[in-house]
C-alpha cells in the first residue's frame, strides 16, 4: 500500500469557519506532523477522517478504503488517541480493556499485556482516577493492542511530563519500523515533531498552508536577523519578517543569497518549526 490517507478537495463549513478543500497523502511507513494554531482546523481535519463528523465536499480514503462507505473495516484496523479519551470513568481500566477488547477482530492480549507492563499501568483504578499521562498512555496502549495499520493521534502529548512525552514517541517510532503501517500526528509541541516526524502538513485558517518532508523543511528555511536599517536590503530574498527589540528577524528560503550580500551585521541560523509556523502566519511582508 503506497498511501495510508489519502484526502482530497475536503472541505466542512461552519458558522463561523471554513475548512477548505484541502488535500493531502500520507504514506505507508511515516509518521505525518499535522500543525497550526487553536482553530486552524487541525481537530476538524480529525474529525473528518474518522467520519465523526458529515463533510461538506471532498474524498477521504483511509488505507485504501472510502472512509463512509467502509468506515467498520477502517476502525477495525486503525488505534484512536485523542487528547481526550472518551472511556468511561467509573470503570476500570480491565473493565475497559475487556469491552474494548471485543470490538475488534485482531485483538491481541498478549500485546495489550505488554503495553500494560511498560507503562505500569494500574488495571484496577478507576480510569477518572488516572493522571492525564496515564490516561494517555492507557489510550495507546489500547490503540496498539489490535494490530493498528494506521494511528491518528490527536495532541496525545499535551500536558504531559517530559519523561512520559519520551516514552509515547519511542513507541511510535516502534510502530513504523514496519513500513506498512504509519502515525497521523496532531500536535502544539512542535519539538516532539522534530524528533519523529517524516512529513509536517501545516493547515492555518482551514486551508493547507504546506505539506513537505521535516527535513526538506529544516533545509530550506532559515532565520536572518539584523539591524532594522538593512531590512530593505533584503526585499526579495525573505518570506517575512518581524522587529524586535535591537533589529529585525526575517524567515527566508534564500539564504545563499542573503551571505552573498557579504553584509556582517546579517546572523543567520536554522529555523525551527515553530518559527517557520510564527512567520507563515504573524509575519509581516516586507
Amino acid at each position: 500500500m503506497e498511501n495510508l490517507i489519502e484526502v482530497k478537495g475536503l472541505s466542512k463549513s461552519y458558522p463561523s469557519f471554513d475548512l477548505q478543500s484541502l488535500s493531502f497523502t500520507m504514506p505507508a511507513g511515516s509518521i505525518m506532523g499535522l500543525i497550526g494554531q487553536n482553530g486552524s482546523g487541525k481537530t476538524t481535519t480529525i474529525k473528518l477522517l474518522l467520519n465523526l463528523i458529515r463533510r461538506g465536499q471532498g474524498t477521504i480514503k483511509i488505507l485504501g478504503l472510502d472512509s463512509v462507505q467502509e468506515e467498520m473495516k477502517i476502525k477495525d484496523q486503525i488505534g484512536i488517541v485523542l487528547d481526550e479519551p472518551p472511556f468511561p470513568g467509573r470503570l476500570t481500566l480491565k473493565q475497559i480493556a475487556y469491552i474494548v477488547s471485543g470490538h475488534y477482530s485482531r485483538w491481541n492480549q498478549r500485546e495489550f499485556s505488554s503495553c500494560v507492563e511498560r507503562f505500569a499501568l494500574p488495571l484496577d483504578k478507576k480510569f477518572e482516577a488516572l493522571s492525564t499521562g496515564t490516561k494517555a498512555k492507557f489510550s495507546l496502549a489500547i490503540a496498539l493492542s489490535h494490530g493498528a495499520k494506521l494511528l491518528i493521534l490527536d495532541e496525545p502529548t499535551a500536558g504531559l511530563d517530559p519523561i512520559v512525552r519520551e516514552e509515547i514517541l519511542s513507541m511510535l517510532f516502534e510502530v513504523v519500523e514496519q513500513e506498512d503501517q504509519g502515525v497521523l500526528f496532531s500536535s502544539h509541541i512542535t519539538s516532539d515533531l522534530e524528533k519523529v516526524a517524516d512529513y509536517i502538513t501545516f493547515i492555518h485558517d482551514g486551508r493547507l498552508v504546506f505539506q513537505s518532508t521535516k527535513d526538506a523543511l529544516m533545509e530550506q528555511y532559515r532565520i536572518v536577523k539584523g539591524p532594522r536599517k538593512d531590512l530593505p536590503r533584503l526585499k526579495g530574498k525573505i518570506y517575512s519578517y518581524r522587529e524586535v527589540p535591537f533589529g529585525f528577524e526575517a524567515l527566508t528560503t534564500d539564504a545563499e543569497a542573503i551571505r552573498k550580500l557579504n553584509h556582517q551585521a546579517f546572523h543567520i541560523e536554522r529555523a525551527t518549526i515553530d518559527d517557520i509556523m510564527l512567520y507563515h502566519i504573524k509575519g509581516e511582508l516586507l
